[in-house]
């Protein structure tokens, strides 16, 4: 179901045991999720807005999609680090940081295959930089791990 590059990324959560590796995880689920807010936040609006219409939507949008978030938290998947790894990524290349945000959407896509859909974005906006690099990225590591 994963790649084995992710299950390297979890070797540190396996030296506990079930219950704290779980409540480990959950806390990273969680951090995930508040970066998550915070990045959109940065993505969207570009301009820092006051607290009050910062709860605000950010409320809304906890509210909307509240049942996907609490799936993912209750079953302990990585929806909300796939999530946060795209919006870094994302991030980064609207910073002019375009590797770093190649490599964050590339090991996104190592994990699930879901953030594979930005490569056909990226085709339409003619960003072959960004596709080329994500795709070596992904390629390297996947070989890597393969070996074994």
């Amino acid at each position: 179901k994963y790649s084995p590059s992710f299950a390297v990324f979890m070797v540190p959560f396996a030296m506990f045991d079930r219950k704290v590796s779980a409540s480990l995880f959950f806390l990273f689920n969680l951090a995930c999720l508040y970066y998550s807010f915070w990045l959109s936040r940065k993505l969207i609006f570009f301009t820092d807005l006051s607290f009050k219409k910062t709860a605000f939507i950010v409320s809304i949008v906890f509210v909307l999609s509240f049942r996907a978030i609490l799936h993912c938290l209750d079953s302990g998947q990585v929806g909300l680090l796939i999530l946060f790894l795209i919006l870094s990524g994302l991030y980064a290349i609207s910073k002019r940081k375009e590797l770093r945000g190649s490599f964050l959407i590339g090991f996104a896509g190592m994990i699930k295959y879901m953030p594979f859909i930005f490569a056909f974005y990226f085709f339409l906006r003619k960003k072959f930089k960004y596709k080329s690099r994500r795709s070596s990225i992904i390629m390297s590591w996947t070989a890597k791990h393969w070996q074994y």
